[in-house]
């Protein structure tokens, strides 16, 4: 992995293999205690629910996490007890079937929430959050942006 740890950073840039995803989401799991919102962008099939799953067994999920692509809104019980969220705006074609969903509740609450396809609540967002970019690259590797 070509990755200088540079969490103190405003932005890191992180190239890794598939295999590495553990390592990534360690690193995601840094940023998400600074700020309790994580916004997921990247491409279709570049890998975002992949690294979401991994960042929730790193949170320490008791539940097997699975793509909210069609509930919109799943949750995860952690071991300590705490929620943790994970949401799929891809469906959604406005932003008032976002706050038909409850997504002004979800961004200004203190649960831990990842989102995935953040684009269309991009006008509600408060300063809670940070933001983490995926592609993959020509030779198969995966680059994560986290800004």
């Amino acid at each position: 992995m070509q990755c200088l740890i540079l969490l103190e950073m405003e932005e890191t840039d992180l190239d890794f293999s598939l295999e590495e995803l553990n390592v990534v989401a360690g690193i995601l799991l840094v940023q998400l205690t600074k700020k309790p919102k994580l916004l997921m962008y990247g491409e279709m099939g570049a890998g975002k629910t992949t690294l979401v799953k991994s960042l929730l067994h790193a949170l320490g999920s008791i539940d097997d996490a699975t793509s909210p692509s069609y509930s919109l809104v799943n949750e995860y019980l952690l071991k300590g007890g705490e929620i943790v969220r994970h949401i799929d705006l891809f469906r959604l074609k406005s932003i008032d079937e976002a706050l038909d969903i409850g997504m002004e509740d979800f961004l200004y609450d203190n649960v831990k929430t990842i989102i995935e396809w953040p684009q269309l609540i991009e006008s509600i967002l408060c300063d809670n959050y940070c933001s983490a970019e995926l592609s993959i690259l020509s030779n198969g590797l995966r680059k994560l942006k986290i800004y």
